[in-house]
């Protein structure tokens, strides 16, 4: 596994000149990183574990609040920014306001006076310009002045102008709606067009369609084409369950268990992603035996590429067996003008094999469905099966008429031990890309993905890695 060990390399403090408004001082933190695959797309974000606090000299310790509505990440040689998102630590942003004497609700003025705790720990995730290049960290520390806490982290703190007004906040590229999530639907948003819709509640299992590249085409659909017999009807897009849970059908839709949706803890949007958090209850006859948590981070595409990652924490209510089966714990239905069979399409793996005689029931890292939905163009979608989850590599269920997805129990049965959390994580990859590059696009996301693209960076931390203090 490829581990990122971030080297910080220089900390300068520099006193904003001209601020009437208040007292701010900007701190800049430079960043050596390389990352594991050479390519230009977007397609390995890198999550970083961040103490900002971390990088603050003595002097300026104690003496005011971070505004994380000011983070700023460019490349030092050419000057570019790089498209970032940082999530703030919701334990220290709560005891933070707790300190402060603010309420996580409505928003209220504050007067940031000394002595207020720095803290900013959480995670930065951004795509990385190049290979191995040196990026600047910058973000401002208020002193004093007036200032206005937004109960929306991405925002934290709006500076307000002599009329007490909010000067323009950051703007989010990524958006989920509507936030009230009582339609059965919500929306994914990429600056304006559609990127996908889940559809939760009245015994839905959770499905996502419309699934749609870059170029707003949607590359998935719901039931099998041209099946009489509507056998297929629970195929909707990218959709989750499993054949067998201690003996109960959670796949098919007229099957005994139902997946309940309960609530949604998060849902959230950014300048890089969107996500879906949401708690389920696998239930038979009332009983529940899975505990669900699920979440679904939508990052912003670029020109031929967009990531979707879904992450399952399962917690069984009693010692659980997953029978054997070739159905779970998800699947994609592709386009019909994508399927193989009628479409003309392609199907593909990991490795090497090329149609469904050579992956059916095959194990493999990942597993492809593209196709020609335009002249000249390969649009498409991959399902990457991460390093950690049990049974690695997975074997697939894939059919040359555009349906596929891991098949976790295929060979045998798996074990889940009772209250104890069982995790899977993929990664999707959609794409429209040209038709001699897009294999290598599909391998150069699985090198990102399954190396380690996560790491710590402080202070401290680069002092341990590095065995030198910053001057």
């Amino acid at each position: 596994m490829f581990g990122i060990t971030p080297v910080v390399t220089d900390i300068r403090v520099k006193k904003m000149r001209g601020m009437r408004i208040m007292d701010k001082r900007q701190i800049s933190v430079q960043l050596e990183l390389e990352r594991p695959v050479k390519t230009d797309k977007w397609v390995v974000p890198i999550r970083l574990t961040v103490n900002l606090s971390s990088f603050l000299p003595d002097e300026l310790t104690g003496t005011g609040v971070i505004d994380l509505g000011s983070i700023a990440l460019c490349e030092k040689k050419s000057g570019k920014s790089v498209p970032y998102q940082f999530f703030p630590d919701q334990q220290e942003l709560g005891a933070r306001r707790k300190v402060q004497g603010i309420s996580i609700g409505p928003a209220a003025r504050i007067c940031c006076r000394a002595g207020v705790p720095f803290d900013s720990r959480g995670e930065l995730v951004f795509f990385p310009l190049a290979a191995r290049s040196v990026y600047l960290l910058t973000f401002d520390v208020i002193c004093s002045g007036q200032a206005m806490q937004s109960p929306y982290f991405n925002y934290h703190y709006l500076v307000l102008d002599e009329s007490s007004r909010p000067l323009p906040a950051p703007v989010w590229h990524m958006e989920v709606s509507p936030l009230s999530s009582r339609d059965g639907e919500l929306h994914v948003w990429q600056e304006g067009k559609l990127v996908a819709t889940y559809h939760f509640g009245d015994g839905k299992q959770g499905y996502l369609y419309p699934l749609c590249t870059v170029d707003g085409r949607n590359v998935v659909s719901i039931g099998r084409s041209a099946d009489p017999t509507d056998s297929h009807r629970h195929h909707k897009g990218l959709w989750f369950g499993c054949r067998d849970v201690n003996g109960v059908n959670f796949w098919e839709e007229d099957g005994r268990g139902v997946i309940r949706h309960k609530n949604f803890p998060l849902l959230k949007g950014g300048p890089l992603t969107a996500e879906i958090r949401e708690e389920l209850e696998w239930i038979q006859e009332k009983e529940v035996l899975l505990q669900e948590r699920r979440s679904l981070t939508f990052y912003r595409g670029d020109e031929s590429s967009r990531l979707v990652d879904v992450e399952m924490r399962l917690v069984p209510t009693k010692d659980t067996v997953i029978g054997r089966n070739l159905f779970g714990f998800m699947a994609m239905r592709g386009n019909p003008a994508l399927e193989p069979l009628s479409g003309g399409g392609c199907l593909i793996n990991g490795n090497g094999g090329i149609s469904e005689e050579e992956i059916l029931w095959k194990h493999s890292p990942w597993c492809c469905l593209a196709g020609n939905l335009v002249s000249g163009c390969k649009h498409g979608f991959a399902i990457f099966d991460h390093p950690g989850n049990p049974g690695y590599p997975v074997a697939w269920q894939a059919r040359d008429d555009g349906f596929f997805g891991p098949a976790l129990a295929c060979d045998k049965e798996v074990f889940m031990a009772k209250d104890q959390e069982f995790c899977l994580r993929y990664r999707i990859l959609l794409f429209q890309e040209a038709e001699d590059r897009f294999e290598a696009l599909v391998k150069d996301t699985w090198e990102g993905y399954r190396n380690d693209t996560t790491g710590v960076w402080s202070k401290n931390h680069a002092e341990e890695q590095t065995g030198r203090k910053e001057e």
